[in-house]
């Protein structure tokens, strides 16, 4: 680890207010790797039943108990740690230990976009109102985007089938898309995953939602 990982480090503890932080080389390896250092088979752990694979994986090696609840059905946030816990992650979280460190240029871009968001709210506005916009265009067109004002907005469809082609549309209507499905979602919970950025323009969001309008009356999503 060289001294820009080390730096990042301390930007993002501050970011949260916290005393340390611990880099990982992905966000599975971040998640997988905690649950072994700090559970055992004693132990129990309630898990959203939609949770990341890397999670369910982390949960399934330490061997804790695990008791599941329905998909965003309990309030909480997330959680941030003390600097003996991220000691003793760095001595023990296998993933931390046995991978390599995040490359130096990943690490200055995540370093700039921390200073940029410390320095001023803007962005993040920006992205808050752009993805109000398109939430509620879309819902006024007769589409079904699940969660509430996350910027990563799934496009429920239901059918596996349905949701490439519909990508496939999307792509011919010059915009870009990804459709999910099983085993990556729930089966008959199949969706496109739209993510909107500070890098969009309210132009590009409503060039976006037209296309979804066109594409989802050819085939037959909306009226």
């Amino acid at each position: 680890m060289q001294d820009i990982h080390k730096e990042l480090e301390q930007k993002i503890a501050r970011f949260h207010g916290r005393e340390d932080a611990i880099l990982y080389a992905s966000c599975f390896d971040a998640n997988a790797g905690i649950f072994e250092v700090l559970l055992s088979p004693e132990d129990a752990v309630l898990s959203d039943e939609l949770n990341h694979a890397s999670i369910i994986d982390g949960i399934r090696l330490c061997k804790a108990q695990k008791y599941r609840y329905k998909h965003r059905d309990m309030n909480g946030g997330y959680t941030t740690c003390r600097r003996e816990l991220v000691d003793l992650l760095r001595q023990r979280s296998r993933p931390y230990l046995f991978s390599n460190s995040l490359p130096p240029p990943v690490v200055a871009c995540a370093s700039k976009v921390l200073d940029i968001l410390l320095a001023s709210p803007k962005l993040a506005q920006k992205v808050a109102g752009l993805t109000k916009h398109f939430r509620s265009r879309m819902t006024t067109a007769g589409f079904n985007v699940s969660g509430d004002d996350h910027p990563i907005c799934p496009v429920m469809l239901g059918d596996a089938r349905l949701a490439a082609d519909f990508a496939d549309g999307m792509l011919e209507q010059g915009v870009y898309v990804i459709g999910f499905s099983y085993p990556v979602v729930p089966k008959g919970k199949a969706r496109i995953r739209v993510q909107i950025s500070a890098a969009h323009s309210m132009e590009d969001i409503d060039r976006t939602v037209d296309a979804f309008i066109t594409v989802g009356k050819k085939f037959g999503v909306v009226a």
